[in-house]
């Protein structure tokens, strides 16, 4: 009888079930971490446009479609330019 008393008081917990019970615990924690990592990747990959590639030097800025040159044709420098566009894009 006295064993059954202590079983419910909880004087003895079984070593292994308590072991067990970490290990489950823990599985679950490190799953819960990585799901969580994981979905907030793929929302991240998903919703943020893809980046282009920067333009490091100015033969980049001449082939990029993306960029627009605004030239005022009265200045030196300008008549200069639209020269070699039309030289570049003759060629």
């Amino acid at each position: 009888m006295r064993n059954n008393y202590n079983a419910c008081v909880g004087g003895n917990i079984a070593v292994i079930r308590f072991s067990f019970r970490i290990l489950v615990g823990g599985w679950l924690l490190v799953a819960t971490v990585l799901v969580n990592s994981y979905s907030g990747t793929v929302v991240s990959y998903l919703t943020v446009p893809k980046m282009k590639p920067p333009i490091n030097t100015f033969e980049d800025l001449a082939t990029s479609e993306d960029v627009g040159i605004l030239i005022k044709e009265d200045v030196v420098i300008g008549l200069q330019i639209l020269v070699k566009i039309k030289m570049i894009s003759d060629a």
